[in-house]
């Protein structure tokens, strides 16, 4: 095994995991959640829709054919990549730890509903904001791992 495909597995097993943890979280969170008062427009959310669907399927190619984004790709020791390895895989378990405690509480467009509460425990306990330190730790990761600043973007995208 050649150490790019050995970087490009622990990419996409850092990808899926993240994006499933965030999955898991966010159906369950849409199954228990009442009713809410939204505070982002239509016209965001379609601009998100509208960048981040060519963006996703970015991430997807890169998936399976990374020589399709080779263009843009961007030299990176190998130092760097492992670097990728750590922020990654460390990820993973923090981005776990914040959705499970914010629990209910958790959503991915900002909003305002029945029941809100504050969370004070968990990683929540010593830090305001966890989940921007997973979310950047995971896009940074990417972009390490990766060395491609194109699936990287679509990385964000998928954060939000």
């Amino acid at each position: 095994m050649t150490d790019n495909l050995f970087f490009h597995l622990v990419f996409v097993s850092v990808f899926l995991a993240f994006t499933v943890i965030r999955a898991y979280y966010h159906r369950l969170v849409s199954r228990t959640m009442g009713k809410a008062d939204y505070k982002e427009g239509r016209l965001h959310i379609a601009l998100r829709m509208l960048f981040g669907i060519p963006f996703i399927l970015a991430v997807f190619a890169y998936m399976f054919r990374p020589q399709i984004l080779g263009w843009a790709d961007l030299n990176l020791p190998a130092w760097m990549q492992w670097i990728g390895v750590i922020l990654g895989v460390a990820s993973i378990p923090l981005i776990w730890w914040v959705q499970e405690a914010l629990g209910s509480n958790f959503s991915t467009v900002l909003h305002v509903r029945e029941e809100h509460t504050l969370i004070m425990e968990g990683p929540y306990r010593w830090v305001r904001h966890p989940m921007y330190t997973a979310l950047y730790m995971n896009l940074l990761a990417v972009l390490l791992l990766t060395g491609n600043w194109l699936s990287t973007g679509s990385s964000w995208v998928r954060l939000h």
